[in-house]
């Protein structure tokens, strides 16, 4: 009984065309969604219009299964004006005729997709998402509010660098940008990021009121905003929170394990911290007087928590900066004892974090002096543990080239930290001498380094090479001219 009333109600279905129809539909919203699932990213469509586009697609079914009943269709495509007891009901011409070549129209353009997207033309949706970190904007425009606002995006940084599921620019080319004028888009293009993660900062008294902001390079609109009103001392759950709140927005796939390690704060001492942060505030300007107040920092935090392994890597950092290049009668000797001191601060802060990549790194700056296979080996580690790291990138260029049949290798990582630094001229003057010196390509190296000049016209390295450089091209006014400018800059 059941059965028969079962195929009735089939046979029913399919002579009123619902059957048809339906599966009509469903072909077709199917063949939507997996347009706009290829589509929408690439051309900036914000998430929640594909979320829409599936939540309608689900309802759409039972309203087109209820008007096919209603307008009766039959398989055979006939107009049916007449119910079976000769009452008169209403009826869509062509409706079958028009879902078919609906499925048409809709397999072209599946096809036409399906051809953009042929090796070698994979939709950016598909790449590795890159994010700059830009400084966070301090409202209440106290020093102590400008190095804590300084230091949150610096720290939310170095949380992301630390994944290998996204690129992160480095600091010393997002940090450039900080009093520009440019808006999301100009600032995307020139750091080459889709992503830009800021936000601004105010502490008022023992409060700290912070506001985040993730936008899309490419669209100029606001991907998700977050704000935290909270005591000064939970500085490190928001730093934590934020860096958490971007690897969702942005749908990273993160293991337990690396998630621990982005999330695990070096200390919970807030002066501490705050003395860590003066110090690389400091030690990023690049100049001896400043890398030698960043020492003093440096030693006050480690008073306060001898725990902090980032402030032994960072005071190893600073005083050999000083002993490289602090022109004294002395130099050699007090490069050999910061050499020695660097050593054993790098010890101490892997004896506390063993997962502590910038010391590998630096670790690795230190050995390329003596021993360059345990310096790779080094590198390589520190890579592992901070792979967006650009001088990391670049310190390993630098020793794989001394193997002549890896000079490719050394470019390629060249570039590799170019791109996460883009606004650092240094990794293309190194390109142009290694592609001087492997390759003899007089053209190639000088193009590079006459790029660097007109981005950075006051850059002493890129005008001492393209002096030297010209000198080999025969051109000796012009390798005079360059020389003449790099000696009144330096």
């Amino acid at each position: 009984m059941n059965d028969s009333v079962s195929g009735s109600l089939l046979q029913r279905l399919r002579e009123r065309g619902v059957v048809r129809v339906a599966a009509s539909y469903a072909v077709i919203a199917w063949l939507l969604l997996q347009i706009a699932d290829v589509t929408f990213e690439p051309l900036g469509v914000p998430r929640w219009a594909m979320v829409a586009l599936i939540v309608t697609a689900f309802l759409g079914l039972p309203v087109v299964v209820a008007l096919a009943w209603f307008y009766e269709v039959g398989d055979t495509g006939v107009r049916r004006d007449t119910a079976p007891d000769g009452t008169a009901r209403p009826t869509v011409t062509g409706l079958r005729r028009n879902a078919d070549i609906g499925i048409i129209l809709v397999l072209l353009a599946v096809i036409g997709v399906l051809l953009v997207r042929q090796p070698g033309i994979e939709p950016s949706g598909h790449e590795t998402p890159t994010i700059a970190v830009l400084p966070f904007a301090n409202i209440d425009r106290t020093e102590q509010g400008e190095v804590l606002a300084l230091g949150l995006a610096e720290s939310i940084l170095h949380q992301l660098a630390g994944l290998s599921e996204i690129d992160v620019i480095a600091r010393a080319s997002s940090f450039a940008l900080q009093d520009t004028k440019a808006d999301a888009v100009e600032i995307g293009k020139r750091l080459d990021a889709r992503y830009l993660l800021g936000g601004t900062m105010q502490r008022a008294g023992d409060r700290l009121r912070v506001v985040a902001y993730l936008m899309d390079a490419k669209s100029g609109g606001q991907v998700w905003s977050i704000r935290f009103d909270r005591p000064t001392g939970d500085i490190f759950a928001v730093q934590d929170e934020i860096a958490v709140q971007v690897t969702q927005a942005l749908e990273l796939s993160i293991g337990p394990k690396a998630m621990e390690r982005m999330t695990t704060q070096g200390t919970a001492n807030l002066a501490a911290y705050l003395a860590y942060l003066q110090g690389r505030k400091l030690l990023a300007n690049a100049r001896v007087v400043d890398a030698r107040e960043a020492i003093e920092h440096f030693g006050r935090c480690l008073k306060l928590d001898p725990g902090f392994a980032a402030a032994y890597v960072s005071m190893a950092e600073a005083d050999l900066f000083v002993a490289e290049y602090d022109v004294t009668g002395d130099r050699r000797d007090r490069f050999e004892q910061a050499w020695g001191h660097g050593q054993q601060l790098i010890a101490k802060a892997l004896e506390i974090d063993p997962g502590n990549g910038e010391a590998f790194l630096h670790r690795a700056y230190l050995m390329a002096f003596i021993d360059l296979v345990r310096a790779e080996k080094d590198y390589r580690r520190g890579l592992e543990l901070s792979p967006n790291s650009a001088k990391g990138h670049a310190g390993l260029a630098a020793v794989v080239y001394e193997t002549p049949e890896r000079r490719d290798e050394a470019l390629q990582l060249l570039d590799r930290a170019r791109k996460l630094d883009p606004l650092e001229p240094g990794y293309d003057v190194t390109k142009a001498l290694f592609l001087l010196m492997a390759r003899g390509a007089l053209e190639e190296s000088n193009a590079l380094l006459v790029d660097v000049v007109k981005r950075h016209p006051k850059y002493p390295p890129a005008l001492a090479r393209l002096a030297e450089l010209r000198y080999l091209m025969g051109e000796a006014a012009s390798s005079i001219l360059y020389g003449e400018q790099a000696l009144e800059l330096d």
